[in-house]
Protein backbone atom coordinates (compact mmCIF):
# COMPACT_ATOMS: atom_id res chain seq x y z
CA UNK A 1 0.00 0.00 0.00
CA UNK A 2 3.01 2.30 0.24
CA UNK A 3 2.87 3.09 -3.45
CA UNK A 4 -0.90 3.43 -3.80
CA UNK A 5 -0.32 6.97 -5.05
CA UNK A 6 0.09 5.76 -8.63
CA UNK A 7 -3.58 4.78 -8.57
CA UNK A 8 -4.40 8.26 -7.24
CA UNK A 9 -2.45 9.87 -10.11
CA UNK A 10 -4.61 8.08 -12.65
CA UNK A 11 -7.78 9.22 -10.93
CA UNK A 12 -6.51 12.76 -10.42
CA UNK A 13 -5.45 13.23 -14.04
CA UNK A 14 -8.55 11.55 -15.45
CA UNK A 15 -11.52 11.71 -13.06
CA UNK A 16 -14.06 8.98 -13.60
CA UNK A 17 -14.90 5.44 -12.65
CA UNK A 18 -12.00 3.02 -12.73
CA UNK A 19 -12.44 -0.71 -12.96
CA UNK A 20 -9.75 -3.34 -12.58
CA UNK A 21 -9.14 -5.25 -15.80
CA UNK A 22 -6.25 -7.17 -14.23
CA UNK A 23 -4.27 -7.11 -11.00
CA UNK A 24 -1.44 -9.22 -9.65
CA UNK A 25 0.32 -8.80 -6.30
CA UNK A 26 2.97 -11.10 -4.88
CA UNK A 27 6.00 -11.41 -2.63
CA UNK A 28 8.74 -12.67 -4.95
CA UNK A 29 12.03 -11.35 -3.58
CA UNK A 30 14.13 -12.28 -0.57
CA UNK A 31 13.74 -8.79 0.91
CA UNK A 32 13.14 -8.85 4.66
CA UNK A 33 9.61 -7.43 4.39
CA UNK A 34 6.20 -8.99 4.85
CA UNK A 35 4.33 -6.90 2.28
CA UNK A 36 3.95 -7.58 -1.42
CA UNK A 37 7.03 -6.48 -3.32
CA UNK A 38 5.58 -6.80 -6.82
CA UNK A 39 2.33 -5.38 -8.21
CA UNK A 40 0.84 -5.07 -11.68
CA UNK A 41 -2.44 -3.36 -12.44
CA UNK A 42 -4.30 -2.82 -15.67
CA UNK A 43 -7.14 -0.43 -14.99
CA UNK A 44 -9.89 0.65 -17.34
CA UNK A 45 -11.49 4.05 -17.30
CA UNK A 46 -13.97 4.44 -20.12
CA UNK A 47 -11.94 4.13 -23.32
CA UNK A 48 -8.64 4.67 -21.46
CA UNK A 49 -6.37 2.02 -20.02
CA UNK A 50 -3.89 2.58 -17.21
CA UNK A 51 -0.93 0.25 -16.72
CA UNK A 52 0.79 0.39 -13.33
CA UNK A 53 3.88 -1.66 -12.52
CA UNK A 54 5.52 -1.47 -9.08
CA UNK A 55 8.26 -3.35 -7.27
CA UNK A 56 10.52 -2.94 -4.28
CA UNK A 57 13.45 -5.02 -5.47
CA UNK A 58 14.57 -3.09 -8.54
CA UNK A 59 18.05 -1.73 -7.86
CA UNK A 60 17.79 1.31 -10.13
CA UNK A 61 15.32 3.73 -8.55
CA UNK A 62 12.72 5.07 -10.93
CA UNK A 63 9.25 6.39 -10.42
CA UNK A 64 7.46 8.02 -13.30
CA UNK A 65 4.18 8.67 -15.04
CA UNK A 66 3.74 8.38 -18.80
CA UNK A 67 0.57 9.52 -20.49
CA UNK A 68 0.19 8.53 -24.13
CA UNK A 69 -2.29 10.43 -26.26
CA UNK A 70 -3.12 10.73 -29.91
CA UNK A 71 -1.12 13.98 -30.16
CA UNK A 72 1.86 13.14 -28.00
CA UNK A 73 3.29 11.85 -24.75
CA UNK A 74 3.78 13.35 -21.31
CA UNK A 75 6.62 11.98 -19.18
CA UNK A 76 6.99 12.99 -15.53
CA UNK A 77 9.87 11.64 -13.46
CA UNK A 78 9.11 11.90 -9.77
CA UNK A 79 12.67 11.05 -8.77
CA UNK A 80 14.30 13.42 -11.27
CA UNK A 81 11.66 16.12 -10.57
CA UNK A 82 10.98 16.84 -14.22
CA UNK A 83 8.17 16.91 -16.77
CA UNK A 84 8.64 16.54 -20.51
CA UNK A 85 6.10 16.64 -23.32
CA UNK A 86 6.71 15.10 -26.74
CA UNK A 87 4.65 15.61 -29.88
CA UNK A 88 3.34 12.83 -32.15
CA UNK A 89 6.74 12.68 -33.88
CA UNK A 90 8.49 12.23 -30.50
CA UNK A 91 9.98 15.72 -30.64
CA UNK A 92 10.33 17.34 -27.21
CA UNK A 93 8.07 20.39 -27.12
CA UNK A 94 8.17 21.18 -23.40
CA UNK A 95 10.50 20.48 -20.50
CA UNK A 96 10.54 21.69 -16.95
CA UNK A 97 12.71 20.75 -14.00
CA UNK A 98 11.29 21.38 -10.54
CA UNK A 99 13.27 22.42 -7.49
CA UNK A 100 11.68 21.20 -4.29
CA UNK A 101 12.50 19.13 -1.24
CA UNK A 102 10.54 15.92 -0.85
CA UNK A 103 10.09 16.47 2.89
CA UNK A 104 8.55 19.89 2.21
CA UNK A 105 5.75 18.16 0.30
CA UNK A 106 4.73 16.32 3.46
CA UNK A 107 4.89 19.49 5.53
CA UNK A 108 2.76 21.31 2.93
CA UNK A 109 0.29 18.43 2.92
CA UNK A 110 -0.14 18.65 6.70
CA UNK A 111 -0.58 22.42 6.51
CA UNK A 112 -3.17 21.98 3.76
CA UNK A 113 -5.13 19.49 5.85
CA UNK A 114 -4.97 21.85 8.83
CA UNK A 115 -6.50 24.60 6.66
CA UNK A 116 -9.32 22.31 5.53
CA UNK A 117 -10.07 21.38 9.14
CA UNK A 118 -9.75 24.91 10.52
CA UNK A 119 -11.78 26.55 7.76
CA UNK A 120 -14.25 23.63 7.62
CA UNK A 121 -13.88 23.46 3.85
CA UNK A 122 -14.97 20.32 2.05
CA UNK A 123 -12.10 18.13 0.93
CA UNK A 124 -11.45 17.64 -2.77
CA UNK A 125 -12.85 14.29 -3.95
CA UNK A 126 -9.35 12.83 -4.33
CA UNK A 127 -8.79 13.31 -0.57
CA UNK A 128 -12.13 11.98 0.68
CA UNK A 129 -12.71 8.69 2.48
CA UNK A 130 -14.71 7.35 -0.48
CA UNK A 131 -11.58 7.73 -2.62
CA UNK A 132 -9.50 5.83 -0.07
CA UNK A 133 -12.04 3.00 -0.05
CA UNK A 134 -11.99 2.89 -3.86
CA UNK A 135 -8.18 2.82 -3.85
CA UNK A 136 -8.17 -0.13 -1.47
CA UNK A 137 -10.73 -1.96 -3.60
CA UNK A 138 -8.56 -1.43 -6.68
CA UNK A 139 -5.48 -2.76 -4.87
CA UNK A 140 -7.56 -5.75 -3.81
CA UNK A 141 -8.80 -6.25 -7.39
CA UNK A 142 -12.42 -5.62 -6.38
CA UNK A 143 -13.46 -2.35 -8.04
Amino acid sequence: LDLIHEINYAQYFFPGNITVAYSYLDKVSDLAITSHDLAFFILRQGSRYVNISLNYFQRFAERYVKIYGSKGTLFASIIDKKVEVFDEENKKVYARKFDFEYNQMYIDEIKSMERFIKDKKPLPDILRINQAILDLRIVGGKS
